[in-house]
């Protein structure tokens, strides 16, 4: 029995994310590097200002390394470690692959070429309820770009607003459930092109390494396994699709059978209920308390 790290995106922060490292030295020190790089309190950014890229980004990441620094000593070893969108820059801190510092950095930067490339009105949207042949023939109808696959009837779609409200019409004539996400930036389609590329760039100053621990890239699922294809995926999975599916498929085919999300949100655990509904998934932020949380996981491997 083995057990995957999830690490979600954007969507689930919240001012209050970090209430439940309070008390942990470890957690802690995470939030003060957060401080330091943001030049501001972790503690104190607004519900409206925690949406924008510039913050989002950052603290999203110092939230799942800070929960991540709270629950590692009482955990098993984990066999993988999965990101979603700019969870993937703080998963690879997790696997070893950079510092935390330099995650929080990098997760800065990779906002402002994000903001730098969006147009003025753009975003995401899910849609739930129409397959891949459906999907594919409302973006060609639309101009939107499919983002992420997260499950076979779910999926993020990206673009202009016109482009979404489009997609958006076309969906609701096939009764699909349609969701306008709180990101303000076509993330994974094509018109991040100059974003990845300026992300690619920034990468190549960070002192990076190969993985310690296992770690899928989320554009594909292919297990990253040196320096260079840290760069390379993490870069490329601004302007391509993440296939979110794809890479819990291949989680559960190297054989893990229980699925801990660091959090804030419980976005990534539902979803690997949306296609493997028998294997275990949950979140700390299920949890009333952290020891639930350590218990539960520990009682999912055996």
């Amino acid at each position: 029995m083995s057990l995957a790290i999830l690490c979600p995106g954007q969507g689930g922060q919240h001012p209050r994310m970090f209430d439940v490292i309070e008390g942990h030295p470890e957690a802690e020190a995470v939030v003060a590097i957060a401080d330091r790089v943001l030049s501001a309190s972790t503690r104190e950014v607004s519900n409206e200002d925690i949406f924008r890229n510039d913050r989002a980004q950052p603290l999203v990441c110092a939230a799942i390394l800070s929960r991540w620094r709270m629950v590692m000593p009482d955990l098993p070893a984990p066999s993988l470690v999965l990101g979603y969108s700019v969870g993937e820059v703080a998963a690879h801190a997790i696997a070893g692959s950079y510092s935390t510092e330099a995650c929080l950095r990098l997760a800065t930067r990779r906002a402002a070429f994000m903001d730098q490339a969006s147009p003025a009105d753009a975003g995401l949207i899910a849609i739930l309820g129409m397959n891949e042949t459906q999907i594919q023939a409302l973006c060609e109808h639309s101009g939107a770009e499919v983002a992420i696959v997260n499950a076979a009837t779910h999926y993020v779609l990206g673009g202009a607003s016109a482009a979404l409200d489009a997609a958006a019409l076309v969906a609701r004539s096939h009764s699909a459930r349609i969701v306008r996400l709180k990101v303000c930036s076509p993330a994974h389609t094509s018109l991040m092109h100059s974003a990845a590329a300026k992300f690619q760039h920034e990468l190549c100053s960070v002192a990076i390494t190969a993985p310690r621990l296992p770690i899928l890239a989320g554009i594909d699922g292919h297990l990253v396994c040196n320096a260079t294809d840290v760069q390379e995926s993490l870069a490329a999975q601004i302007s391509r699709t993440v296939n979110w599916r794809r890479c819990i498929a291949h989680a559960v085919e190297m054989g893990v059978s229980a699925f801990l999300e660091l959090g804030p949100g419980n976005t990534l655990s539902r979803i690997v209920h949306e296609s493997f509904p028998k294997v275990h998934a949950r979140s700390l932020d299920d949890f009333r308390t952290v020891s639930g949380a350590i218990t539960t996981t520990r009682r999912m491997l055996q």
